[in-house]
Protein backbone atom coordinates (compact mmCIF):
# COMPACT_ATOMS: atom_id res chain seq x y z
CA UNK A 1 0.00 0.00 0.00
CA UNK A 2 1.06 3.97 -1.04
CA UNK A 3 0.89 6.72 0.40
CA UNK A 4 1.04 9.87 -2.20
CA UNK A 5 3.23 12.78 -2.83
CA UNK A 6 0.94 15.54 -3.10
CA UNK A 7 3.75 18.39 -3.37
CA UNK A 8 3.24 18.39 -7.01
CA UNK A 9 6.84 19.12 -7.07
CA UNK A 10 9.13 16.84 -9.65
CA UNK A 11 9.18 13.33 -9.33
CA UNK A 12 6.49 11.93 -6.65
CA UNK A 13 7.67 10.31 -3.16
CA UNK A 14 5.32 7.85 -2.39
CA UNK A 15 6.14 6.00 0.55
CA UNK A 16 5.45 2.65 1.02
CA UNK A 17 3.34 1.13 4.21
CA UNK A 18 5.07 -2.37 5.04
CA UNK A 19 2.27 -3.54 6.96
CA UNK A 20 -1.41 -2.95 6.26
CA UNK A 21 -3.24 -4.74 9.22
CA UNK A 22 -1.21 -2.07 11.58
CA UNK A 23 -2.68 1.15 10.06
CA UNK A 24 -6.07 2.68 9.59
CA UNK A 25 -7.48 4.95 7.22
CA UNK A 26 -9.43 7.59 8.93
CA UNK A 27 -10.64 10.98 7.98
CA UNK A 28 -7.85 13.14 6.80
CA UNK A 29 -5.15 10.70 8.24
CA UNK A 30 -3.71 7.48 9.02
CA UNK A 31 -3.85 5.83 12.11
CA UNK A 32 -1.35 3.93 13.23
CA UNK A 33 -2.65 1.51 15.58
CA UNK A 34 0.30 -0.91 15.92
CA UNK A 35 4.38 -0.63 15.44
CA UNK A 36 4.88 -0.75 11.79
CA UNK A 37 7.31 0.73 8.98
CA UNK A 38 6.32 3.79 6.97
CA UNK A 39 9.16 4.65 4.21
CA UNK A 40 9.99 6.06 0.96
CA UNK A 41 11.57 3.21 -1.39
CA UNK A 42 14.78 4.95 -1.52
CA UNK A 43 16.70 7.86 -0.94
CA UNK A 44 14.49 11.18 -1.23
CA UNK A 45 17.11 12.98 -3.27
CA UNK A 46 14.76 15.62 -3.93
CA UNK A 47 14.21 17.00 -0.42
CA UNK A 48 17.29 16.16 1.01
CA UNK A 49 18.73 18.85 -2.09
CA UNK A 50 16.76 21.21 -1.55
CA UNK A 51 17.36 21.68 1.96
CA UNK A 52 20.88 21.26 1.52
CA UNK A 53 20.64 24.03 -0.70
CA UNK A 54 19.08 26.67 0.47
CA UNK A 55 20.33 25.52 4.33
CA UNK A 56 17.14 26.15 5.37
CA UNK A 57 13.98 24.06 6.55
CA UNK A 58 10.44 23.91 7.86
CA UNK A 59 9.23 20.22 9.24
CA UNK A 60 5.57 20.67 9.77
CA UNK A 61 3.39 17.95 11.08
CA UNK A 62 -0.85 17.74 12.41
CA UNK A 63 -0.58 14.99 14.36
CA UNK A 64 -2.55 12.92 17.22
CA UNK A 65 -0.70 11.12 19.62
CA UNK A 66 -2.01 7.75 20.74
CA UNK A 67 -0.58 8.17 23.79
CA UNK A 68 1.81 9.84 26.35
CA UNK A 69 3.77 6.63 27.05
CA UNK A 70 5.87 6.68 24.41
CA UNK A 71 9.31 7.05 25.15
CA UNK A 72 13.06 6.09 23.92
CA UNK A 73 12.52 8.98 21.35
CA UNK A 74 9.50 7.21 19.46
CA UNK A 75 10.16 8.92 15.83
CA UNK A 76 7.18 10.74 14.38
CA UNK A 77 9.16 11.82 11.24
CA UNK A 78 12.40 10.91 10.39
CA UNK A 79 15.05 11.21 7.05
CA UNK A 80 16.87 9.02 8.46
CA UNK A 81 18.42 5.03 7.99
CA UNK A 82 19.71 4.21 11.35
CA UNK A 83 19.77 5.35 14.88
CA UNK A 84 23.23 6.76 14.43
CA UNK A 85 22.84 8.72 10.78
CA UNK A 86 20.29 11.04 9.73
CA UNK A 87 19.10 14.72 8.46
CA UNK A 88 16.12 15.75 10.34
CA UNK A 89 14.02 13.72 13.22
CA UNK A 90 10.97 14.75 15.30
CA UNK A 91 10.25 12.29 17.76
CA UNK A 92 8.13 12.11 20.85
CA UNK A 93 9.26 11.01 24.30
CA UNK A 94 6.55 11.11 26.56
CA UNK A 95 4.72 14.00 26.41
CA UNK A 96 7.71 16.28 25.02
CA UNK A 97 8.92 16.62 21.49
CA UNK A 98 12.84 15.80 20.15
CA UNK A 99 13.96 17.57 17.75
CA UNK A 100 17.31 16.41 15.89
CA UNK A 101 18.94 18.45 13.24
CA UNK A 102 22.13 17.24 11.47
CA UNK A 103 24.53 20.57 10.29
CA UNK A 104 28.30 20.17 9.71
CA UNK A 105 28.71 21.19 13.50
CA UNK A 106 26.85 17.76 14.88
CA UNK A 107 27.40 14.47 14.32
CA UNK A 108 25.55 12.54 11.97
CA UNK A 109 23.02 11.14 14.10
CA UNK A 110 22.02 15.35 14.42
CA UNK A 111 22.82 15.82 18.08
CA UNK A 112 26.15 18.57 18.97
CA UNK A 113 29.20 16.46 20.86
CA UNK A 114 27.70 17.03 23.77
CA UNK A 115 25.36 14.70 22.94
CA UNK A 116 22.75 16.76 23.19
CA UNK A 117 19.69 17.89 21.22
CA UNK A 118 17.05 20.51 21.82
CA UNK A 119 13.82 18.96 23.68
CA UNK A 120 10.12 20.92 24.42
CA UNK A 121 9.01 21.30 27.78
CA UNK A 122 7.49 18.55 29.74
CA UNK A 123 3.80 18.39 29.35
CA UNK A 124 4.36 19.83 25.83
CA UNK A 125 1.51 17.33 24.05
CA UNK A 126 -1.68 15.84 24.84
CA UNK A 127 -3.86 14.11 23.10
CA UNK A 128 -5.75 16.30 20.83
CA UNK A 129 -4.65 17.30 17.61
CA UNK A 130 -1.26 19.13 17.26
CA UNK A 131 -0.01 21.05 14.73
CA UNK A 132 3.90 20.90 15.25
CA UNK A 133 6.16 22.95 13.63
CA UNK A 134 10.34 23.31 13.25
CA UNK A 135 12.13 25.76 11.32
CA UNK A 136 15.51 26.73 11.11
CA UNK A 137 17.30 29.81 8.84
CA UNK A 138 19.75 30.19 6.83
CA UNK A 139 21.83 32.17 9.71
CA UNK A 140 21.36 28.99 12.28
CA UNK A 141 18.55 30.06 14.40
CA UNK A 142 15.64 27.70 15.02
CA UNK A 143 12.28 27.83 16.38
CA UNK A 144 9.52 25.07 17.24
CA UNK A 145 5.60 25.77 17.52
CA UNK A 146 3.13 23.57 18.68
CA UNK A 147 -0.29 25.02 17.98
CA UNK A 148 1.14 27.90 16.92
CA UNK A 149 2.65 28.89 20.26
CA UNK A 150 6.33 29.15 20.34
CA UNK A 151 7.72 26.21 22.14
CA UNK A 152 10.74 27.14 24.95
CA UNK A 153 13.42 24.97 23.55
CA UNK A 154 15.92 23.46 26.03
CA UNK A 155 18.68 20.85 26.13
CA UNK A 156 18.45 18.02 28.35
CA UNK A 157 18.76 18.15 31.83
CA UNK A 158 19.35 21.83 31.32
CA UNK A 159 16.73 24.49 32.72
CA UNK A 160 18.05 27.01 30.44
CA UNK A 161 16.33 28.03 26.84
CA UNK A 162 18.93 27.58 24.14
CA UNK A 163 19.95 30.98 22.33
CA UNK A 164 17.47 29.61 19.43
CA UNK A 165 20.85 28.76 17.57
CA UNK A 166 21.76 25.61 16.37
CA UNK A 167 25.11 26.27 14.75
CA UNK A 168 26.61 24.90 11.14
CA UNK A 169 25.07 24.32 8.11
CA UNK A 170 23.49 21.96 5.84
CA UNK A 171 26.40 21.05 4.08
CA UNK A 172 27.05 17.61 5.31
CA UNK A 173 23.46 16.59 4.51
CA UNK A 174 23.08 13.00 3.37
CA UNK A 175 20.70 13.00 -0.16
CA UNK A 176 20.72 9.11 -0.24
CA UNK A 177 18.73 9.00 3.48
CA UNK A 178 15.01 8.15 2.83
CA UNK A 179 12.03 9.76 4.63
CA UNK A 180 10.27 7.70 7.52
CA UNK A 181 7.11 7.47 9.26
CA UNK A 182 6.62 6.02 12.63
CA UNK A 183 9.83 4.36 13.07
CA UNK A 184 13.82 3.86 12.31
CA UNK A 185 13.99 2.37 8.89
CA UNK A 186 17.20 0.01 10.23
CA UNK A 187 15.77 -1.44 13.97
CA UNK A 188 12.27 -1.11 14.00
CA UNK A 189 12.75 -0.30 17.81
CA UNK A 190 11.09 3.40 17.77
CA UNK A 191 8.03 2.59 16.45
CA UNK A 192 5.43 5.74 17.39
CA UNK A 193 1.81 5.65 17.60
CA UNK A 194 -0.75 7.77 16.67
CA UNK A 195 -2.44 9.15 13.61
CA UNK A 196 -0.78 11.49 10.57
CA UNK A 197 -2.76 13.74 9.54
CA UNK A 198 -0.45 15.91 7.10
CA UNK A 199 3.26 15.97 6.82
CA UNK A 200 4.94 19.09 4.77
CA UNK A 201 8.43 19.61 4.51
CA UNK A 202 9.99 22.96 2.89
CA UNK A 203 13.24 24.25 1.68
CA UNK A 204 12.51 27.42 3.81
CA UNK A 205 12.27 28.99 6.84
CA UNK A 206 8.72 29.96 7.37
CA UNK A 207 7.94 32.27 9.72
CA UNK A 208 5.52 32.38 12.37
CA UNK A 209 3.00 34.57 10.48
CA UNK A 210 3.01 32.12 7.78
CA UNK A 211 2.97 29.06 10.10
CA UNK A 212 -0.55 30.27 12.26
Amino acid sequence: KLIKDESNVGAGEALIIDDVNAVNWVTGGLSIDEPVLIHSAGGIAKINQAIKSSNELTLELWIQPKNLEQSDLALIVTISNYRSNRNITIGQTRAHLNFLIRTNETNKNGINYDELSPISPDGTLDLTLQHVVLTRNANGQIFATLNGKELNLTLPDSPTQISQQWPGDFSNWDITLPLVIGNELVGSDRHWLGTIFRVAIYNCALNIAQIT
